[in-house]
Order: C-alpha cells, then structure tokens, then sequence
C-alpha cells in the first residue's frame, strides 16, 4: 500500500463524503433554508472562506462532514447563553424582558450574522414537514445516486463477475441426485437465461417447487428437473461455481440502466437484511475503522478502475443505508424527530433535544470506539 494510493484512496472517500454533504447543502439552498457551514472533513480548519453568509472549510479529519443549517433548537441555546452573560451585567439586569432580548438578538446578529427574522424565515424549523425530510434525506439520496453512477460505469467498463460454470456438487444434493457435474456449464435456470453464477442463486431461491435446469456439457445440452431444499433459510440444490471460471460482464448504454437499478436494489435490500447480523459476534468484529476503510480502498487504487469503482458503489449504499438508521444526530434520527414533532403538532425543547442529541453521540462514539479497537487488533494480529 504505497502513499500515492492512500492518498488517492482518502481523495475518493472525501469525495463521498462532499456528495453527501452537498446533497443537504443544495436541497436546503432551495428551499431558502440558510446554511452556515458546509465543511468536508472535522476537527480544525486548514483552510475556509465565507461566500454568501456561509462559511465554507475543508477540516484536518478527512473522514467525514457536515453541513450546519440554521436551527432554531440551536440559537435557543446560544440565546439562553447569551442572556445569561448579558444579566450578570446589573445595569442590564434591571432592564425588562423585552428590552434584555432586544439586547441579546443584537449581540446574536453582530457576532453571527443573521437575525431573529432569519429564524423565523429561514431555520429549517420554520419549514413544512416534507421539507425538511427532503433536506435530510437528500445526503443519503445523493450517495444512492453516486452509487448508482458507480455500477452504471463499471457495466460499460465490464464487471468481473463468476460464470455460470459448475465447480463443485455436494453429496446426497438434488443436483448430484438428478446428474449435474462438475464442469457442467448452466445457461438456463426455469426457462430464464443465466449470465453469472449471481443470476443462478437468484433464479433457484426464487424458484417454487420445481427448479428446471439446462446445462451444457461438452457440445451437448441436457436439461434436468430438481427439488430444493431449504438451507440457511434459502432453496438451494447443492451446486457451487468453479471459481476459475470468470467472466466479464459488459453492458450497452442503455441495457446499462436497468441492470444498474437492479444491481442497486439488490445489494441494498441485502444490506438492509444483514443489518441484525451486526449484533453477532462475528458482526461486532467485522465493524472496520478508518484504518480498515483506508487500505480497502487503497486496495482497490492498485487494482485498478473496476475495483474502485466497486467499492465507490460499496461504500455510497452502505454510507447511505447507515445513515438513514433512526440513530439521534444521523439522518435517520433527525427525520425521526421531525416524525415525532410532525405528529404532536409542536417542536420538542431543546433541552430534549439535547438529550437525544448526546445520547446519539454516545452511540455513535461506541461504535467509533470499537470501529478503531478493531482496526489496532487487526493490526497486531496483522490482518489489515
């Protein structure tokens, strides 16, 4: 793993994150939401200007970013601070009321740059429910669209896939019982034609009680008729590819695009199921950090466009899916609070708010935690 190829594979992961961000940045900007920072990246600012009432960084911890709308939730806090200063003045504290939050939105606008007008007008609190889901949502949106980008590439480029070549038949199987071999090559499953071994799972998991099956071998072409069986929770018949047998699967520009949404609805539907494993063991030691994401894609640098337009489509759904988790402070969590809101006809305080917030953070730093206790093990036990 050379430094050229980490520092390329740290580009296409800032990229990912900046799409994401943008997808928020952009959706907010249309419904007049104001934004007052877009930064790639966390911790502190190596460089950053202010365009338009929005300051705009790029940040030293490169794996991740945010984009800070206006929320009434947080100038509550910030005013209450405020407020709180201002009354340790005696003078200021004999004032009335009024006359003190007169004092403390002109501090608020002098130091922040927007006004209580703009709170009422332009905090994403003062916006319709869709709107504000559209908002949030829109970061994991534009990561599905990244992805969906990604495959569509790589199925002009080529996807290598596994074909359809018979490696291995498993002992007292439907398929060893009915006479499938070794090296039989499958071209038809159920009358549907097959390309990759993928195409051959599918079509017997999808199968009902019958799965007819054409091979080809040698020159001639022999068709079968199996029972399945039911094992980990899907129908097999006991064949497994020949993982010599590789193909490359290319597509026109416009058979592409269905296949491209095909392959996008599938891995996400898979991610989606696999989502309890993560609370197994073997879920819990494969949770990776930044280090394991790193060389993955550094890997994938070296190997060549395919592989990094692979694991741009692996990470864009997986960046997608996970946010949209109902964990406070993720997207999911945010659309969740609005729900709730939306439901109770008024806005949570900001003190509940708050607490949602670092109860959010508590688990998301759990995760970070045991995310990077992985990655030092892996590197003791020299895995990564």
């Amino acid at each position: 793993m050379t430094v050229l190829y980490v520092i390329v594979a740290v580009l296409i992961l800032g990229f990912i994150i900046f799409f994401h961000e943008l997808g928020h940045f952009l959706f907010a900007r249309m419904f007049k939401v104001k934004v007052l920072s877009f930064s790639v990246g966390f911790g502190p600012a190596i460089w950053r200007k202010n365009i338009g009432g929005t300051e705009y960084r790029i940040s030293a911890i490169p794996f991740g970013g945010y984009v800070s709308p206006l929320e009434r939730t947080k100038i509550d806090i910030l005013a209450e601070e405020v407020k709180e200063r201002l009354r340790k003045d005696k003078l200021i504290s004999s004032l009335k009321e009024e006359y003190i939050d007169l004092l403390v939105w002109e501090e608020i606008e002098k130091n922040f740059g927007f006004s209580r007008e703009d709170i009422q007008k332009h905090s994403l609190e003062s916006r319709p429910f869709w709107q504000k889901f559209l908002v949030v949502f829109a970061g994991p949106l534009f990561n599905i669209i990244l992805a969906f980008f990604s495959i569509y590439i790589l199925l002009l480029v080529g996807l290598p896939s596994l074909g359809t070549k018979v490696g291995k038949v498993m002992e007292n199987s439907p398929a060893e019982r009915i006479g499938v071999k070794p090296g039989d090559e499958v071209i038809e499953i159920n009358g549907r034609r097959v390309k990759t071994w993928d195409d051959v799972r599918r079509n017997i998991a999808i199968s009902r009680d019958k799965v007819i099956i054409k091979v080809k071998r040698g020159e001639e072409i022999i068709e079968f008729t199996a029972e399945p069986e039911f094992r980990n929770g899907r129908k097999v018949i006991g064949i497994l590819p020949d993982e010599n047998s590789k193909i490359m699967l290319k597509y026109s520009v416009f058979s592409a695009l269905p296949e491209s949404l095909k392959f996008s609805y599938d891995f996400m539907t898979a991610l989606l199921k696999s989502i309890p494993l993560l609370f197994s063991r073997e879920g819990v030691e494969s949770i990776g950090g930044p280090i394991s994401i790193a060389k993955f894609t550094a890997d994938a640098v070296s190997e060549g466009i395919s592989s990094v337009l692979m694991i741009s489509f692996f990470m864009n759904i997986n960046l997608a899916v996970l946010n949209l988790l109902p964990i406070p402070v993720l997207d999911g969590g945010n659309i969740l609070i609005f729900f709730v809101e939306s439901l109770v006809r008024r806005r949570l305080s900001y003190r509940v708010r708050g607490a949602i917030a670092i109860f959010g953070l508590f688990i998301l730093l759990a995760v970070a935690a045991l995310a990077t206790f992985n990655d030092i093990k892996g590197i003791i036990m020299k895995k990564i």
